[in-house]
């Protein structure tokens, strides 16, 4: 898989392609924010790395950009009511760094 206009329509929908800004999802290669700081908000906080598209199984590497820069496995599976998402979560970002310890 060389990009993401190989994926079926509704695969496309799930990952959130269609999501502007940091919601969105660059395509392999494409321009993305791998750090916590948001120069530019047009700029999407996900990159698709790569993939493997089978007949009834879509398995995506995609890489999250933010303050703990991590990539994760993503999968899905065609049911009789189409594709849905079996591994991996939807839009998310790492967790947030916990609070500062007061004395």
């Amino acid at each position: 898989m060389t990009t993401l206009r190989e994926l079926p329509a509704q695969v496309l929908a799930l990952l959130g392609t269609a999501k502007a800004g940091t919601e969105g999802i660059a395509d392999i290669g494409g321009k993305f924010n791998p750090s916590d700081a948001i120069i530019d908000a047009s700029i999407p906080m996900r990159r698709l790395l790569g993939g493997a598209v089978g007949h009834f199984c879509i398995t995506l590497n995609v890489e999250y950009g933010g303050i703990g820069r991590y990539q994760k496995t993503l999968e899905y599976r065609l049911r009789p009511n189409g594709w849905v998402q079996v591994k991996g979560a939807g839009i998310e970002r790492a967790p947030a760094a916990p609070p500062a310890i007061r004395k």
